[in-house]
């Protein structure tokens, strides 16, 4: 073991003085490797951010309340997220629902934010606007809305409008006509969604703004006090309301718990099971295109270090120690460009989460989310495949003729005869997989080991196809033969 370890640790040496002395080529490597790498990284960023959780979202839906109750007209069951729900049937009424509840949660409830739209006109112009009636005069509402000049609305027929709508005219003190009725400006700032950018113009009024003949309301409620447990709101589901708390969300449930929960309703929706196919399908992209990118480059290398590599072999290199040299330059080169490549992803994730929907109003994102489990996959298939790149060209090198090398000649490269016929095979049965198992439901996993087995038979054919367009050749016009 000790062997193998001075023999690596040689290698590596090897491979750091190499890369330093070829700093062009290197270079070269660095990009084709580190690209990828950010670029992977960067989409993971842009992708996590657009899914806003529900602990993200909790300070514009529940403000200072520990929780928010809609009714549901019925008893029901929940999961702890409320994404999935069930019914009893059995109708019950909102005032006693309600009482029954204060009487549970030991306080009033408040009334919550209600939404809507609506077309603001201002002059003669008009735009479309979404509205968030929310009762700023509640302490408890405090971190659903932001104000940034003037005040919220503490009276019917007033508005707070984001900057959208003030740069198209709606400045304080300003009379805009919504919803058949006309509005003050009082203030100008923003509801406290997660998300920024993207969607209509918005705007602030009180919860009485929104009361209209004939529009279908769902009744939501604030409970502020002590927090709600799981078993309180088991007992309000009960109740008929579907229940948002700041307790269960932040803390989650226990295993028994969520067992219970999953023998009631069934097992949470594919929502991991998706994040882990579109991982697989990042992985083997990113395999896929360092391979066909580096290995080339390493090629090159190796044929420009022949001499090197046969003298170490003369003074007593076993082929394994010669291979340990390319794949430890590989190594070397593959840490270094995808650890770079990660942090310069990094960045400038963090840049598109801040700045793109300031530049992009049609972008909506919300706050920055890394997945480090992501990243450091990404880094780590960066390195493995540039190892992998590496591999053939590492192969020939501990199988090439010395004396013929350190005479100056090249020597014959052949082609093994079963090679093109087994790349011929894994590309049909790749094809053939993608197009079948891969139609199928959560088939993404086999579809991006068909791509890798389609891509693994073409390059085995390579060798086979270059010599028959070779042979070809003769036959062609002079322009085409050159080309």
């Amino acid at each position: 073991m000790s062997g193998w370890r001075a023999s690596w640790r040689l290698a590596l040496r090897i491979g750091r003085r190499d890369v330093l002395k070829a700093k062009g080529r290197s270079a070269l490597i660095v990009v084709m490797v580190g690209v990828p790498v950010l670029l992977t990284t960067l989409l993971t960023i842009v992708v996590a951010s657009d899914d806003v959780s529900q602990e993200e979202g909790l300070p514009s839906q529940l403000g200072q309340a520990q929780a928010s109750l809609m009714f549901a007209g019925s008893a029901v069951r929940q999961s702890p997220n409320g994404d999935q729900t069930s019914g009893s049937g059995r109708e019950l009424r909102l005032a006693s629902s309600r009482a029954a509840a204060e009487r549970l949660l030991g306080v009033r409830l408040s009334s919550g934010a209600s939404d809507d739209q609506g077309v603001a006109r201002i002059g003669d112009r008009g735009y479309s606007v979404s509205l968030r009636g929310i009762d700023t005069r509640q302490r408890i509402t405090r971190g659903m809305y932001v104000v940034d000049a003037g005040r919220a609305p503490r009276s019917t027929g007033e508005i707070l409008v984001n900057h959208a709508l003030e740069s198209d005219g709606a400045r304080l003190g300003a009379r805009i006509r919504l919803l058949d009725r006309s509005f003050t400006v009082v203030g100008v700032g923003r509801p406290a969604a997660s998300r920024r950018g993207g969607g209509d113009a918005a705007g602030v009024v009180l919860p009485d703004d929104l009361v209209r003949p004939g529009r279908d309301e769902s009744t939501t409620f604030l409970v502020g006090g002590r927090p709600v447990t799981w078993e309180i709101l088991k007992k309000l589901n009960r109740l008929g309301f579907l229940v948002t708390s700041r307790e269960v969300t932040e803390n989650g449930i226990t295993a028994a718990q969520q067992r219970e929960v999953e023998r009631a309703l069934g097992p949470s929706s594919g929502t991991d099971a998706a994040a882990r196919a579109v991982l697989v399908i990042v992985a083997t992209s990113v395999m896929i295109e360092v391979v066909l990118l580096a290995c080339p480059a390493f090629a090159v290398g190796v044929r420009r270090q022949r001499r090197e590599l046969a003298l170490l072999a003369a003074s007593g290199a076993a082929p394994r120690q010669l291979r340990r040299v390319v794949l430890g330059q590989a190594a070397v080169l593959g840490l270094g460009a995808s650890l770079a490549g990660a942090l310069a992803g990094l960045g400038l994730g963090a840049l598109v989460v801040r700045l793109g929907p300031t530049l992009v109003p049609q972008l909506s994102l919300g706050p920055l989310d890394v997945v480090w489990r992501s990243v450091a996959l990404a880094v780590l298939l960066g390195t493995v495949a540039a190892v992998a790149a590496a591999y053939v060209p590492a192969l020939q090198a501990s199988r090439q003729d010395v004396a013929t090398v350190l005479a100056g000649r090249r020597g014959e490269t052949r082609t093994r005869a079963g090679w093109p016929v087994l790349g011929l095979l894994v590309a049909v049965t790749g094809v053939a997989v993608c197009f079948t198992w891969g139609t199928r439901m959560g088939g993404e996993t086999i579809v991006a080991g068909s791509t890798l087995a389609v891509v693994v038979g073409f390059v085995l054919m390579t060798p086979a196809l270059v010599g028959l367009v070779g042979r070809l050749g003769t036959r062609l016009p002079l322009p085409l033969r050159i080309a």
